[in-house]
């Protein structure tokens, strides 16, 4: 660990992105996991040899004398392969103007004045640095830009693998902290670093299916962390160096910045839509608040879950209903019994009538519309819960059993990352600690994550409360 006083002199970290055009981007993760070579691989992409569509920069495009010697410092440790490390009482941006190139001829066809934030890894794996008032700063800084690179090295031991596990956790709760919301709303670009260490058949197996290799070498619980608390995110495998000896030929740079440059523009035009749409049913939507304020709040305070978000959600495949052999499977409820099902138990739950919750739905056919039967599903999750917590024996672990679920029906059938699906991530882990039912370690880890993002402040402190206990011992 770097003594606290070796920074002590340090007023601020210049992170933001110079005046004018330019768009900041933030290089981050654990000390070693590649960031400083970022800018050298870019340079390793401006030369001739290269011949497919790429984002390239060369020292020459350097906005100020800073960043070309980074650049040109960066490129010879990649040559040589040495790593170079980023200077903690120095952490500047580097400023540059970066090329789409296009075919062997090296057809400009777009650039981009871009800011890179290249903080030294110890203010993001250290809680110490963490927690001082520039690590503060950096977080700060990198919650608010364009988009993050987030590199992540392959443990070379099981000793390492739980030290990654454990540093990473707490790096994800503090960028998302410094967000000031409850996730992280920038593009996330998650990356396997380093991938030409790995042994040729993994460094295709990484390519192909980065998020699976980060599952299988670092843990399984980790794209978890990720997608819980990034919703704009995608999993890379990266190399600044390559795999030719004393050649810089990068694997997949060009198109990590590709992504982060497009996924903020998208950003930026739903965002334009959102403001829009706004604007354009302000009257309409103060109407309808007057009308169904009263009666959503009653609703969601009863439940004690933002229950009526499940009836929303409106993507994805549903978890099939298992039957015994045999079984003779009701015909799928319409759309007008199924509301008036759905009408019958919410009454039913406002007046905390949880049984009779539990025995309507389960005894009841699926609605056939997908959004009313995940309304289904959230409610009976929600009872069943509610019943577990206080029944015994075998009947506690059948209610859990079914709250899991139901859960897990509305779970796998949303988006990762959704701030809909946060609470029922809370009762799917409830429901496994609830009756101690064998429930896998990770996913129950992933769902406190996950839970940390509930608009219930009571859910967001039992999850904190929850992952302090299952941590991993460093």
């Amino acid at each position: 660990m770097i003594p606290l006083d070796e920074i002590a002199g340090v007023a601020e970290v210049a992170m933001a992105a110079a005046a004018g055009d330019e768009t900041g981007i933030f290089l981050w993760g654990a000390r070693m996991s590649g960031k400083s070579a970022f800018a050298g691989s870019l340079y390793g992409l401006s030369l001739p040899d290269a011949h497919t569509t790429r984002w390239v920069a060369h020292p020459k495009d350097a906005l100020d004398p800073y960043t070309s010697a980074a650049m040109k410092h960066a490129y010879l440790g990649l040559k040589d392969r040495r790593g170079t490390k980023t200077d903690i009482g120095n952490p500047r941006p580097l400023r540059l103007l970066v090329r789409k190139l296009r075919g062997r001829d090296g057809r400009e066809v777009d650039q981009l004045r871009l800011s890179i934030g290249d903080p030294a890894g110890e203010f993001v794996s250290e809680q110490d640095l963490r927690s001082t008032t520039i690590g503060r700063d950096v977080h700060r800084r990198a919650a608010g830009c364009r988009g993050l690179v987030w590199l992540v090295t392959s443990p070379e031991s099981a000793a390492d693998r739980i030290r990654t596990q454990t540093e990473l956790l707490p790096q994800l709760l503090a960028l998302l902290d410094a967000s000031g919301g409850r996730q992280i709303g920038i593009p996330v670009a998650i990356c396997l670093s380093m991938v030409d260490r790995l042994p040729p058949d993994e460094q295709r197996r990484a390519l192909a299916d980065p998020r699976g290799v980060i599952a299988a070498h670092v843990g399984p619980m980790v794209p978890r962390w990720f997608e819980a608390v990034c919703p704009i995110h995608r999993f890379f495998a990266v190399s600044s160096a390559g795999t030719e000896p004393g050649v810089v030929r990068p694997i997949n740079v060009s198109e990590v910045l590709d992504w982060v440059v497009d996924a903020d523009a998208r950003r930026d035009r739903e965002q334009i839509r959102a403001w829009r749409a706004a604007l354009g049913a302000v009257d309409g939507a103060r109407r309808v608040a007057r009308a169904s304020t009263a009666r959503r709040v009653v609703g969601a305070l009863a439940l004690g879950l933002a229950a009526w978000q499940g009836a929303r959600m409106v993507s994805g495949s549903l978890l099939a209903r298992e039957s015994a052999a045999g079984d003779v499977v009701p015909p799928a409820l319409g759309d007008a019994d199924a509301e008036a099902l759905l009408a019958r138990v919410r009454e039913l739950a406002r007046d905390r009538q949880w049984q009779q919750v539990v025995d309507e739905l389960s005894g009841a056919a699926p609605a056939a519309n997908p959004v009313l039967r995940r309304g289904q599903d959230s409610l009976l999750a929600i009872a069943a819960l509610r019943r577990a917590l206080v029944a015994h024996g075998a009947e506690a672990e059948r209610l859990a059993a079914l709250a899991r679920a139901r859960a897990s029906a509305v779970i796998d059938a949303g988006t990762p990352g959704s701030l809909e699906l946060a609470s029922l991530h809370f009762v799917r882990a409830s429901a496994c600690e609830a009756a101690a039912i064998g429930c896998d370690l990770d996913r129950l880890v992933g769902d406190y994550v996950a839970a940390q993002q509930s608009p219930w402040a009571a859910q967001r402190r039992i999850a904190t409360a929850a992952l302090r206990r299952l941590q991993p011992e460093p």
